[in-house]
This record gives structure tokens, C-alpha cells and sequence, in this order.
């Protein structure tokens, strides 16, 4: 209502975001089983219950809200600065600027 953009970003909802970080867990907890982590994921099993930490696992999630930002605005062009890899993103990016 009067804001720039006329016409605003669908984002993930509260439920979304959930299930972001919920899949999130999963993968990585398969990752730590087979001894995979990337480079800097903090993924524990602390008496079953299994916790993450530090920026890659920030950057992992943001990556999945990216995801589901992209795929609920399929008509809309957005720009978004990276400052970390977001690999499902490659086949889609253009280069902007500098």
C-alpha cells in the first residue's frame, strides 16, 4: 500500500520456514552420518536429538528460504546479493554490475 515495489515478494510462510529447517536438519544428520559435513557445518547428535550451528548451517538454510522465495514468484525478476554459494541457484543466475 504505497510502498516501493508495487507489487511485493511472495514470501515462505511461518509453516515453510519450518520445513526449511526441518529438511535442513535431516540432510545434514545424513551428511554427519556418513562423515560428509561441508567444510564448517557444525552438526551434533546430542542424546538423540540432533543440533546445528555456526555460519554454514545459517547459509544452508537461508539457501532453502531463497529456494522457496524463487519458486513462489515465478513471474517476478528479484536480485539478490550473495555472499555465500547458493548451488541450486547456478543454472538461474545472470551477473549484475560490478
Amino acid at each position: 500500500a504505497g510502498l516501493y515495489p508495487d507489487l511485493e515478494l511472495n514470501a515462505p510462510s511461518q509453516i515453510e520456514a519450518e520445513m526449511a529447517f526441518a529438511q535442513y536438519v535431516q540432510e545434514a544428520e545424513v551428511r554427519r552420518k556418513a562423515g560428509s559435513l561441508k567444510p564448517g557445518e557444525i552438526v551434533q547428535n546430542r542424546n538423540g536429538r540432533i543440533q546445528v550451528a555456526g555460519q554454514v548451517s545459517v547459509m544452508e538454510i537461508n539457501s532453502k528460504l531463497a529456494k522457496i522465495l524463487f519458486d513462489k514468484n515465478p513471474d517476478r525478476d528479484f536480485f539478490i546479493e550473495v555472499s555465500y554459494p547458493l548451488e541450486w541457484m547456478y543454472p538461474h543466475l545472470t551477473p549484475f554490475g560490478m
